[in-house]
């Protein structure tokens, strides 16, 4: 047989694998499955669920809840007390015994968790196939995870209701009032004692983490590491080109994405271009109505004391203003066109025979 033709043997067998059970009511009101013209399980439940593709599906009788397989053979005794709707086809059912809810499984007709748990949300897809299928639960007043395999990867030991996924690897929840991270083993990411936390992807691609405590801010990587203490009372996040603004009080100044202080806290504004080329990078810096230019190592190209800093442009070059007249500085800082020229257009003749030699 063909390679190609065997494929669409093989999915073939496999999606009529187990036939087309149909969930039916009889004329006395119980419930059996039909396939063709024929009862396969003959009507003797109270309620049921559909089989969908799965080989087990759940039954009902005298109000309790359990398994059957295509042949009608209980699988999993009937002593639920309440069940999900099964609308979406999803191969796992929260089920409830004694005001406590667990879930068992159409797919392997097994009781993947006992009821033990408060609260039970329905599994949800992750942001990443990597892992399993997820959900929060509750234990006792405090909220934890398990997964489809009926593992508690996240003890409940957290505030309830504090947990959500925060990315694709790890989780937010707060502890005795506090927020913190930890990743899907369940460590801690970032220490329970924050009162607020976001994230942003960086211009590596790393997630990085923004915690705020009381009215300081600071900043963790995506693996725990502090980038920045909460010393800032406000930390814009890390843009393109690895860089992020920072205030105390008033002033401001810039880190990069291992932490390191660029350019001092001590400046009444800074402006940059965080999607310039990377050797184009520089932080114009402002402190009262004067300005100064720093490349992005943290040395200083002009010192404050211009009334006009420009950006630089693909010639490396960048316009600089004091008492009405304009220069040109480059990359090292060097002033390769003094402050003499009082009209853009002869700035721009010595512009191009710069750019000529």
């Amino acid at each position: 047989m063909k390679p190609f033709r065997f494929l669409i043997y093989l999915l073939a067998t496999c999606n009529l694998a187990y036939g087309q059970l149909e969930k039916r009511q009889s004329q006395d009101g119980s419930f059996g499955f039909w396939e063709g013209e024929k009862w396969v399980v003959p009507p003797r439940f109270d309620e049921a669920g559909e089989f969908h593709q799965y080989p087990f599906a759940p039954v009902q009788m005298k109000g309790k809840w359990g398994l059957i397989d295509r042949q009608g053979n209980l699988r999993i005794a009937c002593t639920f007390d309440a069940e999900s709707n099964d609308s979406d086809g999803s191969a796992y059912w929260i089920v409830q015994r004694g005001g406590k809810y667990g879930m068992i499984s159409l797919r392997t007709g097994s009781v993947l968790i006992d009821p033990k748990y408060d609260s039970f949300f329905s599994f949800d897809n992750p942001l990443t196939p990597a892992y399993a299928m997820t959900s929060v639960v509750t234990r006792e007043g405090r909220d934890g995870m398990v997964d489809s395999a009926g593992v508690e990867f996240i003890p409940c030991i957290y505030d309830h209701p504090s947990i959500y996924e925060f990315d694709s690897l790890r989780l937010q929840a707060k502890l005795k009032g506090k927020r913190g991270v930890v990743n899907r083993q369940g460590q801690v990411v970032v220490p329970f004692e924050y009162d607020l936390i976001t994230s942003d992807v960086g211009p590596d691609g790393k997630v990085y983490i923004t915690v705020k405590k009381g009215k300081s801010y600071g900043l963790y990587s995506d693996n725990g590491q502090v980038v920045a203490q909460p010393i800032y009372q406000n930390l814009l996040s890390m843009e393109a080109g690895g860089f992020a603004l920072a205030r105390i009080g008033k002033e401001w100044g810039v880190i990069d994405r291992t932490g390191r202080l660029v350019v001092p806290v001590v400046y009444d504004a800074i402006d940059y271009d965080p999607t310039a080329d990377p050797d184009a990078i520089a932080f114009i810096v402002s402190k009262g109505k004067k300005k100064g230019l720093y490349n992005r190592e943290g040395a200083v190209l002009a010192t404050v004391d211009f009334d006009a800093v420009g950006y630089f442009e693909s010639d490396g070059l960048a316009v600089i203003s004091k008492q009405g007249m304009s220069g040109l500085i480059d990359r090292k800082g060097t002033l390769v066109v003094p402050c003499v020229h009082a009209n853009e257009t002869t700035l721009m003749a010595e512009r191009q025979k710069l750019g000529r030699k």
